[in-house]
């Protein structure tokens, strides 16, 4: 019978220490996503908005084209 409550007392632990483990590594890990998400922010940022101003200017101008509307003059503006 001792032999099973040391089996079962160490079992007990191993899933303690599994758990403090994970919920370690899940912290840590947090904050290294939070520290690469705080580096790469405003270079994606400046990028995607870069995309986004060139993509509402063509289609800008693809429906002014379909209107018979003559194109912007400056597009860079917007």
């Amino acid at each position: 019978m001792r032999e099973l409550a040391t089996i079962l007392f160490a079992l007990v632990s191993l899933l303690v220490f599994h758990l403090l483990i994970q919920q370690g590594t899940r912290k840590v890990g947090r904050g290294i996503g939070k520290a690469v998400g705080s580096v790469l922010r405003a270079p994606v940022r400046l990028l995607l908005t870069k995309y986004y101003r060139r993509k509402v200017i063509r289609q800008l101008q693809e429906r002014r084209r379909q209107q018979g509307l003559p194109p912007l003059e400056n597009p860079d503006i917007l």
